[in-house]
C-alpha cells in the first residue's frame, strides 16, 4: 500500500485476502457506484459524492495498488478483471443492487464491462469524458482527434520521469506544479503523499493495459438497450473547421 503516511478519508473492506479503501456515504436506493479514471482513485470524486450523498447511498473507492487498496494478486489491469474486482466488493458490502455506475473517463470503460458482467445489477450509468473501445484507432484516423489527445501522451512521459527519481526528486518537481484554485489543503497533501516513484512506476503499468482495453473495437460497443444514460462531456462534439477556428 503506497500514501500510507496520510490518514485516509474512509474506510478498509477485506475483499479475497487484500485491504480495499471505500469512501461509503449517505443512505438510500439506488446506490451510486464512483468510477475514478485511469490515474485516479476515491479521491477524485469527493466532492461531487458529498452532494450525491444527501439523497442516496454512494460509493467510491480505490481500484488494486491505487490510493489507499493493496494491490492485486491479478496482474493483467484489464477491464474485466476491474468489473470482477469491483464484484467482489459489491458482494462483501451485501450491495445487489440497483446500482447507477458514475465512470469518469477510463472508468467508463470498465463501467461498460461491469453492466456486461452483470446487467441485472445496473439500473443506470453516467459517462464523464469516458473513454471507449474503439478509442485509438478512431483517434489514429482523425489527425485533428490525435491533436486534441496529446495530453495523455505527455503524462506517460512525465510518468517515465518520475518513476526513476528519488521521493524527494519527485516532491521538489510537483512543487513547481500550478495545482486548480479548488484544490484544498487536505487534496493537497494526499497528492503530495501518493507521489512516490513506485506509484508513477505502476501507472506505467496501468497505461499499457490501457491501450489493450482501448483497441478491442466496434464489436465491443454494444447498445445498452433501455438503460437510462447522461453523458457529460468537456470536449465539443463537432470539431472545429479552420474557417471557424480563424473566426
Amino acid at each position: 500500500m503506497i500514501g500510507h503516511d496520510f490518514p485516509p478519508p474512509g474506510e478498509f473492506i477485506e475483499v479475497n485476502g487484500r485491504k480495499v479503501h471505500i469512501q461509503r456515504i449517505g443512505t438510500g436506493f439506488p446506490t451510486v457506484i464512483f468510477e475514478s479514471g485511469l490515474f485516479a482513485d476515491s479521491y477524485a470524486f469527493y466532492q461531487v459524492q458529498s452532494k450525491i450523498s444527501e439523497i442516496t447511498s454512494t460509493l467510491s473507492y480505490d481500484r488494486a495498488g491505487m490510493g489507499y487498496s493493496d494491490s492485486s494478486p491479478n496482474p493483467p489491469r484489464r477491464a474485466s478483471v476491474f468489473a470482477e474486482e469491483l464484484f467482489d466488493l459489491l458482494q462483501a458490502l451485501k450491495i445487489a443492487g440497483p446500482i447507477i455506475f458514475v465512470g469518469w473517463s477510463a472508468g467508463g470503460i470498465y463501467g461498460r464491462e461491469f453492466a456486461r458482467q452483470h446487467p441485472e445489477m445496473v439500473s443506470g450509468m453516467v459517462f464523464i469524458d469516458s473513454a471507449h473501445e474503439n478509442l485509438r484507432s478512431r483517434q489514429q484516423a482523425d489527425p485533428v482527434l490525435t491533436e486534441w489527445l496529446k495530453e495523455p501522451f505527455d503524462q506517460i512521459r512525465m510518468f517515465t520521469k518520475f518513476s526513476k527519481m528519488t521521493r524527494e526528486e519527485v516532491l521538489n518537481e510537483i512543487e513547481s506544479f500550478q495545482f486548480p484554485d479548488y484544490y484544498t489543503d487536505h487534496q493537497l497533501k494526499y497528492y503530495k503523499d501518493i507521489s512516490r516513484p513506485e506509484r508513477f512506476a505502476y501507472y506505467l503499468t496501468l497505461a499499457s493495459f490501457f491501450e489493450k482495453d482501448a483497441t478491442q473495437g466496434e464489436n465491443m460497443l454494444s447498445s445498452l438497450g433501455n438503460m437510462p444514460l447522461v453523458v457529460i462531456t468537456k470536449i465539443a462534439t463537432k470539431m472545429p473547421t479552420q474557417s471557424e477556428e480563424i473566426n
